[in-house]
């Protein structure tokens, strides 16, 4: 398994994870985190999952073809996180 086939599974997994959680903001500081990090997901995924070519609709999960047709504005974003302008 190479960097990007290890990325994306990693990502679709923590997708499924904040999925699945049900954070409530007054239940403290580990719910908020979890609130914050569901909608960096949800940038993320809006951002790298590409429609279908036939039915035009996206399928919830970021595939390493996604990345590889997006590598150079992923890379981007990689470096720009320090400089805080990144989506990731």
């Amino acid at each position: 398994m190479n960097d990007a086939d290890a990325f994306s599974d990693n990502f679709n997994e923590l997708l499924g994870v904040t999925k699945a959680v049900k954070a409530d903001a007054k239940l403290g500081k580990v719910n908020e985190a979890l609130e914050n990090l569901k909608k960096e997901v949800k940038v993320f995924l809006d951002e790298y999952d590409q429609p279908d070519e036939v039915t035009g609709e996206k399928n919830g999960e970021i595939d390493l073809e996604e990345l590889i047709n997006k590598r150079i504005g992923l890379a981007q974003d990689v470096a720009e996180k320090d400089k805080k302008k990144s989506k990731l």
